[in-house]
């Protein structure tokens, strides 16, 4: 039940993949140490209540695009190498995954 939202580069497999694929393409000048953040993880979701409703209306695909694209605006489009649309729990949500 659940939906991949962003796809992967060509050869990237997984998001782990996709996170080394960012760092190694952002363009960083200097080393990365072990002990560095490399990735951010994020979820979108609302109450239950708003998420049926949105669901009931036939609106979850204009939601989960809205929130791909605020992601995309707030972290930049490149930093977002993964949206997971989540529909295996009672509420609906997005878990996403950002490269600062």
């Amino acid at each position: 039940m659940n939906r991949e939202l962003i796809g992967f580069p060509q050869s990237v497999k997984n998001r782990t993949e996709a996170i080394q694929h960012r760092i190694e393409n952002a363009g960083i000048t200097r080393k990365i140490g072990k002990n560095q953040v490399r990735a951010i993880g994020v979820m979108l979701s609302g109450t239950s209540e708003d998420m049926k409703r949105i669901e009931e209306a036939e609106n979850l695909n204009d939601w989960c695009a809205d929130s791909v694209d605020w992601l995309q605006k707030t972290f930049g489009a490149d930093n977002v190498v993964s949206a997971v649309l989540h529909r295996d729990e009672t509420t609906p949500h997005i878990h996403a995954t950002v490269v600062p």
